[in-house]
């Protein structure tokens, strides 16, 4: 029988797309600020529960890999600048990867990898922690992506902690043993674990997208009760959307 991932539930127990975007350069672009995810007012966010991103030879026997999925409701292609993921160190070796990627068959991860970035040094305290980008990827408008956290060792034990907006229904787990990865599936009742990205909309005739495949049907994760919780602060979006 295929293992669920399990939940956390003290603040220290919590610890990415859809299609190849092809950019091409047509002339002088205009940028203006983009953001999507789904935190609440001041950065909020559950710090009290959330999911584990644990290796194989951790208490949970498994290695968890979880994501989730949001939508670039914009008019125009997006350039990724950076991500801000809820999270809390547990034990073990203190990294995970994170990763921006296309949308897979199912409306599970599976896609092209766009780009990962290395965290470590994750606090205990349930915080914030930013992942900047290197890439600069083009996101097209209307397509759907794909944020996903892996445990970084096979000891590694961070938790990802869950939204308290009320989001729930846009991710996924893998369940992962020290003999292989497993395979993804949607936890379409899950809360979504927290996160904010942002990036720059490309507006004028500064790129155009091409070779988008359509977006695939929407898809839950994660196993995490929604619990109230500190807020952490900041500004709010613009263009993002959660899929519904």
């Amino acid at each position: 029988m295929q293992a669920t991932p399990t939940s956390c539930s003290r603040p220290r127990a919590l610890g990415l797309f859809s299609g190849l975007v092809l950019a091409i350069a047509l002339g002088p672009q205009a940028k203006a600020g983009f953001e999507v995810g789904n935190l609440s007012a001041n950065n909020g966010f559950d710090s009290t529960s959330g999911f584990n991103l644990t290796g194989p030879q951790t208490f949970t026997g498994h290695g968890y890999a979880i994501g989730v999925r949001f939508t670039v409701a914009s008019t125009s292609s997006v350039t990724f600048n950076s991500l801000e993921l809820g999270l809390a160190y547990r034990n073990g070796t203190n990294k995970i990867d994170v990763s921006l990627m296309t949308d897979g068959n199912g409306g599970v991860p599976g896609g092209t990898t766009l780009e990962t970035i290395h965290l470590d040094d994750i606090s205990a305290v349930p915080s914030l922690v930013t992942a900047t980008s290197t890439v600069h990827s083009v996101l097209a408008a209307g397509a759907s992506y794909w944020i996903v956290a892996v445990y970084g060792a096979a000891n590694t034990s961070v938790g990802w902690l869950g939204n308290n907006s009320g989001q729930v229904g846009h991710s996924a787990y893998r369940p992962d043993t020290s003999s292989g990865i497993g395979s993804w599936t949607a936890g379409p009742s899950f809360t979504d674990p927290s996160f904010a990205l942002f990036g720059d909309a490309i507006t004028g005739a500064g790129t155009e997208a091409v070779d988008v495949p359509p977006s695939a049907i929407l898809v839950g994760i994660g196993c995490l009760g929604l619990a109230s919780g500190r807020c952490f602060g900041r500004r709010r979006c613009s263009k993002g959307s959660i899929d519904s």
